[in-house]
């Protein structure tokens, strides 16, 4: 399972993760939802997998059993909503207005159709009385993936919103209604959303002048930062990336989750744990001093937000103890972070 079918869509493993760890968050048990995939966890892990419809709709038919909910796909978009900087698609809460930062958040996904070609997964349509973000891939998409991809967006510009406007007015899908459909906007939302099927096109439509609402959170240095860093913006090519830069992005979207281990990586990348550190040694790097560049990295993100406690930036590095925080930033900068925090050299670092 996993293998690509053309014919249909694929994602990213960091799609599935994130979809897999919701689950797990609402109560599904992890060894029921590996079975169903067919994996080890360590698979999920690995930024170089891809998956298919046959994944997705096994994930989905376990989920939605361990559950007791047939419709449990709006609760998991809910849940995939990113936190924190390794979360896939944080990055795009600091985009400029309400569309480029939704088209970023699920482009980091990196959902391709049966083109197999980057193709911006949602278009534009403007018009007098409604704007629409219309599915964009080629393809077979199976029921349930489209209604968690729709959800997550839904509940994104949501968070995005804070309540200060409207934002979806209803939502259309290209195939008919599957049984047991409960809604989009059941979990966390103030509205629950209309949904029709049988449409032409399967799209999601906004109130007018939704997509050009001006973002409050808009941080250009954590744009710009999160550039350098080339994470979320294209999909990852084993054939173009040292294993160094690969490690790099197996460990940014997993600093507070586990597999932050040599043992663990080398499992994702199916390789013995002497064999990836010999390769690492060659290319004049160590797994150790990778991590510390993630967590040094991802850190200055944390301060560029400047809404984060200490020890709450600590937790999302990685690192047990603030203690063990102080100490690695001391090593990285000279002086402990209490020094930097919310401070101009810190926003500036």
């Amino acid at each position: 399972m996993g293998h690509i079918n053309i014919s249909t869509h694929s994602v990213s493993s960091q799609f599935l993760y994130r979809a897999f760890q919701s689950a797990q968050a609402l109560g599904a048990r992890k060894p029921v939802l590996l079975a169903a995939l067919d994996l080890e966890e360590s698979a999920l892990r690995n930024p170089l997998r891809r998956f298919d419809m046959s994944s997705i709709s096994a994930f989905c038919n376990a989920a939605s059993h361990e559950l007791g909910d047939p419709a449990i796909y709006d609760a998991i978009g809910h849940q995939m909503l990113p936190q924190g900087f390794s979360d896939i698609g944080y990055s795009a809460v600091f985009e400029q207005n309400f569309v480029k930062a939704v088209k970023w958040m699920i482009g980091a996904y990196h959902i391709v159709g049966s083109d197999q070609e980057n193709t911006e997964i949602f278009g534009i349509e403007k018009q007098p009385e409604a704007e629409r973000l219309i599915w964009n891939i080629p393809g077979v998409a199976s029921p349930e993936f489209l209604h968690i991809v729709f959800a997550n967006v839904f509940h994104f510009g949501e968070m995005l919103s804070s309540g200060r406007f409207q934002t979806v007015r209803a939502i259309y899908f290209k195939h008919s209604q599957p049984p047991h459909f409960a809604g989009i906007g059941t979990t966390g939302a103030t509205n629950h959303i209309p949904c029709y099927f049988n449409a032409p096109q399967s799209y999601l439509e906004y109130y007018p002048g939704v997509l050009g609402q001006p973002n409050q959170m808009e941080n250009r240095g954590i744009v710009s930062a999160r550039k350098n860093q080339r994470a979320d913006f294209q999909p990852i090519d084993h054939d173009t990336l040292s294993l160094a830069r690969l490690s790099y992005y197996y460990l940014i979207y997993l600093l507070d989750k586990p597999g932050l281990n040599l043992d663990a990586a080398a499992q994702s990348f199916q390789v013995a744990e002497r064999t990836m550190r010999r390769k690492l040694l060659a290319e004049g790097a160590s797994f150790r001093q990778i991590l510390e560049n993630a967590r040094r990295d991802t850190c200055q993100l944390y301060f560029l937000e400047n809404t984060r406690s200490l020890g709450e930036i600590a937790a999302k590095l990685g690192y047990s103890e603030l203690s063990a925080f102080t100490r690695a930033y001391t090593a990285w900068h000279g002086n402990p972070p209490s020094r930097d925090a919310r401070s101009p050299r810190a926003l500036a670092a």
